[in-house]
């Protein structure tokens, strides 16, 4: 009996690739596969990729079991067809309904057969296999951010929207940033704050959420405490205190941002229309939208407008805003996403899959990560 010799990690990882981890004779999905080797190891066949393909344990113990089921020339006719349906990169249902019934031999692909088989497109996220023994199994999932993205290496793209607002911003312009839940608008902002030195030097630039603050006196305090004016420092009061649900800390907060360049960036706006937040912030916060040295940036899930519905008794709050939209990833950009968050981790996104999350997820962030982290889970196990 001819020894066996252990199969290559670059070869299997190869062959996996190109039969996007499916049976080249069902071929249907499982998470275990097996690699066949066409002519048998018994009569000299090489661990080559040529010589080998990938099947499921079923298929494989039926070549094993039943003598003759396959000749190696129909098993080389299975392995071919499967693999240029999955190099054409089309959906898979699509794939599945044009691949051959497996319980009769294929019939011959004519002058195809003579054409040349271009490499399939490289699995997102792996640049090119090493040889070297995988061990996925410790590897933290990257497709785990919940909520905001506060570390700046994982934050992805957004360029064209984070240079619009900054240019408006940088113009005095303030900005209303719309869009869906979980689409991102918070990271988009502390984004924005993080960087704030680079595109406003010598400004204050302030990130707020207002789920974390508790009513109009909570606001002003918090945001003049970010400013160094804590409450033995703040303006108009002798002893350096205010009376809780005083007009004094509103009177403070004016002033002070009245006297330097600060861009205020809150997250979360509909929370300003909680019976906790008088209208006498709305107010100011519409007073300071039109002074040459404060600029805001606010984010809700809809417009203004809507949000603080105008009234006759004083000029609407959402006239002030540039309106500014985010929506989803483009594809590209969702695509791109994978590969940036899959980077190093040595797990590949097949390009049908990664198609197929963009294309359930519609290309928002949120629900792209979560298909994400689904698929990255199921491939390291």
């Amino acid at each position: 009996m001819a020894k066996r010799r252990a199969i290559p990690t670059a070869v299997r990882d190869r062959l996996l690739v190109e039969a996007m981890h499916r049976c080249c004779l069902c071929p249907e999905h499982h998470d275990v596969t097996d690699l066949h080797h066409i002519v048998p190891i018994s009569a000299g066949g090489p661990n080559t990729l040529d010589n080998l393909m990938v099947v499921c344990p079923t298929c494989h113990a039926k070549i094993h079991r039943i003598r003759n089921r396959y000749t190696i020339e129909q098993l080389r006719m299975y392995k071919e067809r499967w693999v240029r349906l999955c190099a054409l990169g089309l959906p898979l249902d699509v794939r599945l309904a044009r691949a051959f019934d497996y319980t009769r031999p294929p019939e011959p692909v004519g002058e195809v057969t003579a054409v040349e088989v271009p490499d399939p497109p490289p699995p997102i996220g792996l640049d090119s296999p090493d040889g070297g023994e995988r061990e996925d199994s410790y590897l933290s999932n990257p497709f785990d951010d919940h909520g905001r993205v506060n570390d700046p290496a994982r934050f992805f793209d957004r360029r064209r929207i984070l240079r619009e607002l900054r240019q408006c911003l940088v113009a005095g312009n303030s900005v209303s940033l719309v869009g869906e839940l979980e689409i991102g608008k918070s990271s988009l902002l502390y984004r924005l704050y993080q960087t704030g030195k680079a595109w406003l030097p010598g400004a204050t630039v302030l990130f707020l959420d207002l789920q974390g603050i508790a009513d109009e006196e909570d606001f002003c305090v918090e945001v003049l405490d970010r400013l160094g004016m804590g409450r033995m420092g703040r303006i108009g009061s002798a002893s350096g205190t205010c009376a809780p649900g005083s007009r004094q800390v509103v009177r403070d907060l004016r002033r002070v941002l009245q006297r330097s360049r600060i861009v205020l960036l809150l997250d979360e706006v509909e929370r300003l229309c909680d019976v906790a937040f008088f209208p006498r912030l709305h107010d100011l916060l519409r007073a300071l939208a039109q002074e040459p040295a404060v600029t805001l940036a606010v984010a809700s899930h809809r417009p203004l407008v809507e949000v603080f519905p105008p009234s006759s008794a004083t000029s609407p709050f959402h006239n002030v805003f540039t309106e500014k939209r985010l929506g989803p990833f483009t594809r590209k950009d969702a695509r791109d996403f994978l590969a940036h968050r899959l980077r190093g981790t040595e797990i590949a996104f097949m390009p049908a899959q990664a198609e197929r999350l963009v294309q359930e997820s519609g290309g928002h962030p949120a629900r792209l990560q979560r298909l994400a982290y689904d698929l990255f889970e199921r491939k390291r196990r």
